[in-house]
């Protein structure tokens, strides 16, 4: 099946920005555990630039999720790999430890392959 329009610079963009903005999610959700938190609120412009990041990444947040791990399975199950086992492993990678999965996925498998597209199509 041709996946043409996965591999599109578009898209690639399109996925790029939703892998970094689930990168950036992450990063927010592990210091909302720290302690460091909590003392945000005693620094009061601190508190509302940090309170402000916050309702930014919950707004796009849920959006580049979808993109990325619905493009991600997408793109992993339509594309040939070598062996059945890596193809299963994969989806399970997917499946199991979304978003990140999937945005370990866009940068271990996705980007290589889409770069190395570009440049056979390029040459």
């Amino acid at each position: 099946m041709k996946i043409s329009w996965l591999e599109s610079k578009t898209m690639s963009a399109l996925f790029s920005c939703s892998a970094w903005v689930v990168i950036c999610l992450g990063i927010y959700i592990i210091f909302e555990m720290t302690p460091w938190f909590l003392k945000m609120e005693t620094f009061h412009l601190v508190g509302i630039s940090i309170f402000l990041l916050g309702a930014a990444l919950g707004t796009v947040g849920p959006p580049a999720i979808l993109i990325i791990f619905f493009g991600m399975a997408i793109y992993c199950s339509y594309r040939s790999y070598s062996s059945v086992g890596k193809k299963i492993t994969l989806i399970l990678l997917l499946l199991f430890t979304p978003p990140f999965g999937a945005v370990f996925y866009f940068f271990a498998v996705y980007r290589k392959q889409v770069a190395a597209h570009h440049e056979a199509v390029n040459a």
